[in-house]
């Protein structure tokens, strides 16, 4: 009788899970197509208030085309994946729940028991939080034994390169779920991705600085991705007192710390060498506009980057902790446009990156104290809205792994 009662119950949870994960991903089509509607909505009517101004109906045209290809991919996506979730049965739990290690990591964190005991890396650690929270996630029955920490931090979002093409800043879909969960405060910094570092710095100086006068008694963890890194970096340079004062730490994402060496390829090498930097072509065409953000592909290059760190790493604010993690994924199980950047910018020397930026590069190196988290599965592009990548859980994994190692305060 027990062993029918069991089955039964084994057999209903797993109706739930399964149920769970359908709800989801339908939940996650509907945002994809409410969203999409809602920007298509606002670039038509940008088109239709701009008839007296040719570049700004020109600007909002090509917005609508950019919304139009982007919503397309996103919305296709979403409803395949809701679509494979009729035919994708949940298993009783991930093959990691069953891996010692994984559990012994778990028990250590969540009763905050001394890393000396515990003979593992900090990547380790930080994945074995990353795919516990994820399955939190995927499955409600699910009781993890860790906790989310009352944390009194504002976390301040600093986006890449081009995040102007889309209408949200990165990770920002993982940061507002922690706002509506733990009540957790965010700030979304708007600096130009196709600006050098130190105009950045400077922009970030003046949004960072008002918000602390109207905020004084706040602390604020600069979570960054990509070029903000970068741009973070050079603002903490710049502003040490203020930085020490209000600034408790700088988490980056797949920044390249010390540069990326794909624009120092050839092709890319020559065409700002010696087409886009020409007298001719600044003269006739650029006009002093930096239409191909000469200075922002400067600010990222291996070349002057590395150097920049070398240079200023000691001089860096002392008080704030320095955390960073990078992403690497094969050219077959990232974003198309990642996979095209793996195949045209490939390099032995470079061959562990995540289509844009190089894993080592995306590290804090040896001679600078700082958290480095390591290396995990992901391309560039996991920061965007309509990623399926579990933002939520690499925000709450950062969080719960630098309270456990007490610098997050």
């Amino acid at each position: 009788m027990k062993a029918l009662y069991f089955d039964l119950w084994t057999k209903k949870l797993l109706l739930e899970k399964y149920l769970e994960k359908n709800s989801k991903s339908k939940e996650f089509l509907m945002k994809a197509i409410n969203n999409s509607a809602t920007d298509l909505q606002f670039d038509v009517e940008k088109i239709l208030d701009s008839k007296k101004s040719f570049a700004d109906f020109s600007i909002h045209s090509l917005n609508l085309i950019k919304d139009i290809l982007g919503s397309s991919i996103w919305v296709t996506h979403s409803y395949y994946r809701y679509l494979t979730s009729f035919m994708d049965l949940p298993d009783w739990a991930p093959s990691f729940m069953g891996d010692a290690k994984h559990q012994k990591i778990i028990d250590h964190i969540a009763h905050k028991r001394s890393t000396k005991d515990l003979p593992y890396s900090f990547n380790e650690m930080f994945i074995a939080v990353f795919n516990e929270l994820s399955f939190v996630h995927v499955d409600p029955h699910y009781q993890s034994p860790l906790k989310f920490p009352k944390v009194k931090i504002t976390i301040v979002l600093v986006s890449g390169a081009l995040n102007e093409l889309y209408k949200t800043a990165s990770f920002q879909r993982g940061v507002e779920h922690l706002s509506k969960t733990y009540n957790i405060k965010f700030l979304i910094t708007k600096v130009p991705g196709l600006k050098s570092a130190k105009h950045n710095s400077i922009k970030l100086a003046r949004q960072l600085k008002k918000y602390i006068k109207e905020n004084p008694n706040e602390k604020l963890w600069l979570l960054t991705y990509s070029k903000g890194g970068v741009d973070s970096l050079h603002f903490l340079n710049t502003n040490k007192n203020f930085s020490d004062k209000y600034i408790c730490g700088l988490s980056t994402i797949a920044s390249p710390i010390l540069g990326t060496p794909h624009t120092d390829i050839a092709p890319v090498k020559f065409l700002y060498d010696h087409v886009f930097n020409s007298q001719l072509f600044q003269e006739i065409i650029d006009k002093g506009r930096d239409l191909f953000a000469s200075e922002a592909k400067k600010s990222v290059s291996e070349k002057y980057q590395s150097q920049w760190f070398v240079r200023n790493h000691k001089e860096l604010p002392k008080k704030p902790f320095y955390s960073s993690i990078a992403f690497n994924s094969s050219w077959y199980e990232t974003h198309y446009s990642m996979a095209l950047t793996k195949l045209l910018f490939f390099s032995k020397e470079i061959r562990e990156n995540d289509g844009l930026v190089s894993a080592k590069n995306a590290q804090f190196p040896d001679f600078f104290k700082s958290i480095n988290f390591g290396v995990m599965k992901g391309h560039h592009l996991v920061c965007a809205r309509s990623s399926t990548f579990n933002q939520e859980a690499l925000i709450e994994a950062h969080i719960i792994m630098l309270n456990y190692l007490g610098v997050l305060k």
